[in-house]
């Protein structure tokens, strides 16, 4: 699927650079914020790199949900993704984390 190792737990240089090159050749890249998966269906912090790439990349974030299945759906289950209004890159990489994870979170209140 075209993924990009990330070295976790420090900031992983060649694989923010990577993901710097290919959104700015208009690559589109999926990101989990977060960090790792989890159990609850509970949005916490956003790690700073999705801002810090936003930014050095220039490139908005399209914020989206997934929602009703858990942190492990199962085979052949429905999952349904909300998308919202692309956040523009402005500000500093934890003023943009800031912004994405209350996109996401309004998201995630819609019923």
């Amino acid at each position: 699927m075209g993924g990009i190792p990330v070295n976790r737990g420090r900031a992983d240089s060649a694989a923010l650079r990577t993901a710097i090159a290919l959104l700015k050749r208009g690559e589109i890249l999926a990101l989990f914020p977060e960090g790792t998966r989890k159990r609850e269906n509970r949005l916490e912090c956003f790690l700073p790199g999705v801002g810090f790439l936003s930014l050095k990349a220039s490139v908005p974030v399209v914020p989206a949900y997934i929602a009703e299945f858990g942190s492990f759906p199962g085979l052949r289950r429905r999952v349904a993704i909300r998308f919202g209004p692309p956040v523009l890159p402005v500000g500093t990489p934890d003023e943009m984390t800031k912004k994405i994870l209350e996109a996401v979170r309004a998201l995630a209140e819609l019923k």
